[in-house]
C-alpha cells in the first residue's frame, strides 16, 4: 500500500510541475518577458545594467512610452516620440540618437518595470 500512495504521489508532482513549466513558457513567450540593458542607451531612466518587464499584449502605443523592438539583429529600448498607425510606424528616441523609424510589427512591447 505504501509503495502505491508513494507512486501516485511521485506521479501527481511530475503533473504539477510539468505544468508549472508549460504555465511560466506560455506567460513568458506571449504575455511578458524580462530583458537586460547591457548600454547606456536609454540613462537616465534606465541606467545600464538594468532589467525591465516587457509587457507584450499592448498594440496601442503613446508618445513617452518606452517600448523594446527587435531591428533584426538585437533588441534595442526606446522612447516612442511619435505614432503613425497610417503607415503602422512609430519614430522612436535614444541616447544619442533620435527619430528611429520602427515599423509597429517590430515592437515587442511596452516597458512596464524596471530595476536600477
Amino acid at each position: 500500500m505504501a509503495k502505491r500512495a508513494r507512486r501516485r504521489l511521485l506521479i501527481g508532482l511530475a503533473v504539477g510541475v510539468g505544468v508549472c513549466f508549460v504555465s511560466l513558457y506560455t506567460v513568458r513567450a506571449a504575455v511578458a518577458e524580462v530583458y537586460y540593458i547591457p548600454v547606456a542607451s536609454m540613462e537616465p531612466e534606465l541606467p545600464k545594467g538594468s532589467r525591465v518587464l516587457v509587457y507584450k499584449l499592448d498594440d496601442e502605443y503613446r508618445r513617452g512610452q518606452i517600448v523594446v523592438y527587435d531591428t533584426g539583429i538585437e533588441k534595442h529600448v526606446g522612447r516612442v516620440e511619435m505614432v503613425d498607425m497610417a503607415r503602422r510606424k512609430l519614430e522612436v528616441s535614444r541616447n544619442g540618437v533620435m527619430f528611429i523609424p520602427v515599423d509597429i510589427v517590430d515592437v515587442i512591447g511596452r516597458v512596464v518595470l524596471n530595476t536600477r
